[in-house]
């Protein structure tokens, strides 16, 4: 008889609790890894020796384990391209997961852009830079300069105070960009909040609204500090108009799990930031919700997948969460609980 499996899109130490948490269930995990050496396949049942940006290797390599494993779901706690070859495995076996055409915009600034003009949610104004020449085309200060495409968070976003430095924040933000390409932002001004959510087939699951602390200076790198719940917000037509917008985005994704990032101008008008479609590995999941505010995201993410439930709004405790740093690099974090 077939067990019971979960691919699990990487197997390095960020995706301890997924693979965790899959096997509390009773469940194998295939471990997708190109890396024979990655942190956490001592944990797995089995190595999907496989680049998790590429499905179709992904697909061949899994094939040999399809005798002796029933995969039941595929889940991604690796944000990126991974993110869009996991949505392809899920439909090529069959499984519930992200639309892959959406999950692959989703990975770039452009892409999420185009999804939110799809899905009627404001964005600031923004372009494309694929060359230097392009550069005339930012007049209007201050701006934000983003990687098209970027591995690593807030990597290579810059706050660009005046057109003197636009040419040094452009370099930066092309070296950070996986394609070479840099998005030009309008800058808005406000407060961040991020809304983690699960979504089954247009189907909204509201899990947290958060305050997201950010350090954006001119001329300087953008440096995520931490999130909070409960969100400033909790409670007023900022978070109400939140999740509207939530619903009108997921309405064409599929079923999943995710977060949206909204800047919240003074005015409470609400414009989308950025988008992480997987488990997020700023310690959110696993640190934020559920270690501190108690709501396992993961769980409920697995139960998703596996049983096609989503659950009720959860009853959050308060809780932060700060990152460490060691110079310009995130070294861990720490939580508190609020009161």
């Amino acid at each position: 008889m077939k067990r019971d499996a979960v691919v699990s899109f990487a197997a390095g130490e960020s995706q301890l609790p997924l693979i965790r948490g899959a096997k509390a269930r009773g469940l194998a995990v295939l471990g997708v890894d190109r890396d024979p050496s990655a942190a956490a396949l001592v944990e797995c049942d089995a190595h999907v020796p496989a680049s998790t940006h590429d499905a179709l290797a992904v697909h061949t390599a899994l094939a040999p384990f399809l005798e002796r494993f029933a995969v039941r779901a595929v889940v991604s706690q690796s944000s990126g391209p991974p993110v869009a070859a996991a949505a392809r495995v899920a439909r090529g076996l069959g499984l519930p997961g992200l639309d892959p055409e959406r999950a692959r915009r989703s990975i770039s600034k452009p892409g999420f852009a185009s999804l939110c003009a799809a899905a009627g949610l404001p964005t600031p104004d923004q372009r494309p830079l694929r060359g230097e020449g392009d550069l005339v085309w930012v007049t209007s200060f201050p701006a934000v300069l983003k990687p098209s495409s970027s591995p690593v968070g807030k990597r290579g976003v810059i706050l660009v105070p005046d057109a003197d430095a636009l040419p040094g924040a452009y370099a930066r933000a092309r070296d950070a960009s996986e394609d070479g390409v840099v998005q030009a932002q309008e800058f808005v001004p406000g407060d961040d909040v991020a809304l983690a959510l699960l979504f089954r087939e247009g189907e909204l699951a509201p899990v947290a609204l958060m305050d997201e602390h950010v350090r954006l200076e001119p001329g300087a790198e953008a440096q995520g500090l931490g999130f909070a719940v409960p969100s400033r917000f909790a409670g007023t037509a900022v978070e109400e108009r939140a999740w509207e917008l939530a619903r009108r985005f997921v309405r064409e994704l599929g079923t999943g799990v995710g977060f949206l990032a909204l800047r919240a101008r003074a005015d409470g008008e609400l414009f989308a930031i950025e988008t992480h479609l997987d488990l997020a590995g700023d310690y959110v999941a696993d640190g934020l919700l559920r270690q501190g505010a108690g709501f396992d995201l993961v769980d409920a993410t697995l139960s998703l997948h596996l049983e096609g439930e989503l659950p009720a709004r959860p009853e959050l405790r308060p809780a932060s969460l700060y990152f460490e740093y060691d110079g310009a690099v995130r070294t861990g974090y720490h939580l508190e609980h609020l009161r």
